[in-house]
């Protein structure tokens, strides 16, 4: 499957990971998504994603802001 902006990538092995590359429409990176077999729930990510934005100091950084 195919979209505008979205290429997918053959892995050698179609049990594998499938990964999508794209370029955001602000900014000059590469955004690489990837699928699994392996069952995830919501909690997970969002687990995952709050320990991201932890070891970026935001919450520190929106306290600060705030502060203003």
């Amino acid at each position: 499957m195919r979209s505008r902006g979205v290429k997918k990538t053959d892995t050698a092995n179609p049990a594998q990971n499938d990964t999508f590359k794209f370029t955001p429409l602000f900014g000059s990176g590469e955004i690489k998504l990837q699928s699994t077999p392996k069952a995830v729930t919501p909690f997970a990510g969002m687990a995952s994603f709050f320990a991201w934005l932890g070891a970026l100091g935001f919450a520190k950084r929106v306290a600060e802001v705030i502060a203003l």
